[in-house]
């Protein structure tokens, strides 16, 4: 018995791709959040047209209603699944999770489906309780090599490295601040990497465009981004793929990050004492196993250990901080 879907994970990278094209694309896993709301289904198991569903709505991380429901759909032709929902209020998130059931209760699979509804999320001035600059000092280069690396840890100490300043230059204009820098970060080992940084300033918000660039290229190299330590770090969270139990698929939603591994996200949240700072443009996110003060903010990671990329340099990427 099997079901056509979407999964979670091709959900996500449906996501990923939308956020990241002008013009967003029809998606079965994104649907305009409503009191009412019709979810086409697709049947083709073949062996019985009766499809049990339990079906949980979740705003920023949280369930808010719930219910169970069977549904007749023949093989032949499509069927639509129509539920009604409570407001979707969620500042962060909302979704819908579809758990498709056996006749004895047991699950064959999930289904995450985002609910859109309109920007909530209304920043404080972060420049009221964060120095730019100081912010901004915190963000180093990150590299991570299949092999291992730096004594066997699984990247680049910065408490071992030695940076020096390659260019500076203020692009700012009456109406924008807005500044280039270029560092080199030498390591004990021998690794270097260059680092760009252009970075716009505004009271709400603080836009990074970055370049990583290693002197030795991109033999080996499993993950890269940037390390950002903040101080204070009281939490993580972070809107993407995640699981309630090992033993299913992850799916999407607002998670708190549980120490194992990269995780896929857009969005992560650092709850810190003044607020929680959100950091957007990420592809995934992770704690530093040998350094859990730092945050990885990851634009590419390898599927699995030993692994190593295909990707050319420099590696680019773009972040969006901002404080609630």
């Amino acid at each position: 018995m099997k079901f056509h879907l979407i999964t979670a994970l091709s959900l996500f990278s449906a996501l990923l791709l939308l956020s990241a094209c002008a013009q967003d694309a029809p998606s079965a896993d994104r649907i305009k959040a409503a009191r009412s709301v019709s979810i086409p289904l697709v049947n083709d198991f073949g062996e019985s047209p009766e499809v049990r569903i339990q079906w949980e709505q979740y705003a920023d991380g949280q369930a808010v209603t719930a219910g169970e429901t069977r549904l007749t759909i023949p093989a032949d032709r499509p069927g639509r699944l129509r539920l009604h929902l409570a407001p979707a209020e969620g500042i962060y998130e909302n979704h819908l999770l579809l758990k498709y059931l056996q006749p004895d209760g047991s699950e064959i699979t999930r289904r995450s489906i985002e609910l859109e509804t309109p920007d909530r999320y209304r920043p404080v001035a972060l420049t009221e309780y964060f120095d730019p600059l100081a912010l901004l000092s915190a963000v180093r280069p990150f590299v991570r090599y299949a092999s291992g690396r730096q004594d066997g840890q699984p990247g680049p100490d910065f408490d071992r490295a030695e940076e020096a300043l390659v260019a500076s230059e203020d692009h700012s204009t009456p109406s924008t601040e807005k500044y280039y820098s270029k560092s080199l970060f030498t390591f004990d080992d021998g690794l270097r990497l260059f680092f760009e940084m252009e970075y716009t300033i505004a009271p709400e918000r603080i836009h990074v465009n970055y370049a990583v660039t290693p002197e030795s290229g991109t033999d080996g190299i499993s993950a890269w981004g940037v390390s950002y330590r903040p101080r204070g770090l009281k939490g993580l969270r972070y809107v993407g793929l995640g699981a309630q139990d090992a033993r299913v698929e992850p799916a999407f939603g607002l998670w708190t990050y549980d120490g194992s591994g990269a995780k896929a996200a857009r969005s992560v949240l650092l709850d810190l004492w003044q607020g929680t700072m959100r950091i957007d443009g990420v592809h995934f996110v992770e704690l530093d196993p040998a350094r859990p003060e730092e945050v990885l903010l990851l634009g590419e990671a390898a599927g699995g250990p030993g692994q190593s990329l295909e990707a050319d340099v420099p590696f680019r990427g773009s972040l969006d901080f901002s404080l609630k």
